[in-house]
C-alpha cells in the first residue's frame, strides 16, 4: 500500500508513475522517471543519456562470437518490377556454406490473384545460383528462398516481392 507517496501520483500526463512500471521489473533497481509527455521521450536528454550510458557499461563477449561457427545466410538478388515479356532472373549466393553443400529452391506464390504456386530448382553458374521464370500473369508475387536440406546449418528462407505489369501499364 501507497501511503504518503505524493510523487507517484502525477507521471507523464498519461499514466501515474507507478503505472508505468511493469509489475514483473517492479524488483530491478533499474527503473526511472522521466517528466516528459510519451511522444517525446525519444529525443528526451536524460533518456539519450541514460541509452549512451547502457550501451558504454554493457559487456559483449567478443571471445564466443569470434569462436563460434559462422553465420550462414542466402543473398538474393532481385528486381522489384518486371515486364511481363521479359524473363524473371532470381539470383542467390549461399554465405557461410560451401556451394555444393546444398540446392536452393524459390517458392513463387501469386499475391494479388488466384494462381497455383510455383516450386523451382536454382541452377548454380560460378558460385551463383539462378533461376529463370517465364510467363508469369501481371500481378504481384512473394519469393521464398530456402535451402534443400533443413539440418541445424542450413541458412533461413528469405523473402521479396516483385511485380510483373504489362508495357501498356506505363
Amino acid at each position: 500500500m501507497l501511503i504518503n507517496r505524493s510523487d507517484l501520483g502525477d507521471g507523464d500526463g498519461t499514466v501515474p508513475k507507478i503505472s508505468a512500471i511493469p509489475i514483473e521489473r517492479s524488483e530491478n533497481l533499474d527503473n526511472f522517471f522521466i517528466a516528459e509527455q510519451h511522444g517525446g521521450l525519444q529525443n528526451q536528454a536524460q533518456v539519450l543519456e541514460n541509452l549512451l550510458n547502457n550501451l558504454r557499461f554493457s559487456r559483449f563477449d567478443l571471445g564466443s562470437v569470434r569462436g563460434s561457427e559462422p553465420q550462414t545466410a542466402i543473398s538474393l538478388s532481385l528486381d522489384d518490377l518486371y515486364l511481363a515479356d521479359e524473363a524473371i532472373t532470381l539470383r542467390a549466393k549461399l554465405i557461410g556454406l560451401p556451394d555444393s553443400a546444398t540446392k536452393l529452391k524459390a517458392n513463387i506464390q501469386a499475391v494479388s490473384h488466384e494462381q497455383a504456386a510455383l516450386t523451382l530448382d536454382f541452377v548454380e553458374q560460378e558460385k551463383e545460383w539462378m533461376v529463370a521464370i517465364a510467363d508469369l500473369q501481371p500481378g504481384l508475387y512473394r519469393v521464398t528462398v530456402q535451402t534443400e536440406n533443413s539440418s541445424d546449418r542450413a541458412p533461413t528462407p528469405v523473402r521479396d516481392l516483385f511485380e510483373v505489369v504489362n508495357k501498356s501499364n506505363f
